[in-house]
């Protein structure tokens, strides 16, 4: 498992494990080290399966970002699943988010993928909520209806390109404010491993490619 910095990363050679390559931002990325929800799931695997992980997210990264400075060491690894989850930031960090925008980034972003990586397993997520409690009442309200706009751009794309879908926006954990960070906005130790806990069993499916990955996300929620 590693999470290069992108400027020194390097495409390894094929290995017999499955290959698994991490785009993304914070989620993704972790705000601790080993913290990810991806390294849990790495972790969880076992012996007789392995995934090799690479995580190249970044916290902070637009969607833009992942696909100019992440996509290209997707596709160049030839793994055998990808996850991409982004667009958090585009959201956040606007003062009137543009989801047409967004919708246009992450659909070159999940159509690159699927295009040029057509034998590997694709996996997005839905974003959670931010919680009840996060910042005044105004960016709330403006931040949580663009997260909503976004989960929806997520699922068109998702279903345009192939990828499997994995519903966390309404996770159960949602009402537990120890599974956010201070800033009510970003996952904390617990909340990766509750969003690890779910996305677990649909990449354990995805690996053995049984076609019923869609099908354990919703069971697990």
């Amino acid at each position: 498992m590693s999470r290069p910095a992108l400027e020194r990363a390097e495409v390894d050679p094929p290995t017999s494990a499955f290959r698994w390559i991490a785009c993304g931002d914070s989620f993704t990325a972790g705000l601790e080290p080993g913290g990810s929800w991806t390294d849990i799931v790495a972790a969880e695997l076992g012996p007789d399966r392995p995934a090799e992980l690479t995580n190249v997210a970044v916290a902070g990264a637009t969607a833009a970002m992942v696909e100019a400075d992440q996509l290209p060491w997707a596709v160049a690894a030839g793994p055998d699943l990808v996850s991409l989850i982004c667009g958090g930031n585009d959201v956040i960090g606007a003062v009137r988010p543009r989801p047409h925008e967004l919708a246009a980034d992450l659909g070159r972003a999940f159509g690159r993928l699927a295009a040029e990586l057509p034998d590997a397993q694709l996996l997005t997520a839905t974003y959670p909520p931010i919680a009840a409690d996060a910042l005044r009442p105004r960016t709330r309200r403006r931040i949580s209806q663009g997260m909503e706009a976004l989960n929806e751009v997520i699922r068109e794309a998702a279903d345009r390109a192939g990828f499997t879908c994995v519903e966390l926006h309404d996770h159960p954990g949602r009402a537990d404010r120890s599974n956010y960070a201070a800033d009510g906005i970003h996952p904390s130790p617990a909340g990766q491993r509750a969003a690890a806990t779910v996305l677990g069993p649909v990449i354990e499916t995805l690996m053995n490619d049984d076609g019923n990955a869609t099908d354990i996300a919703e069971e697990e929620q």
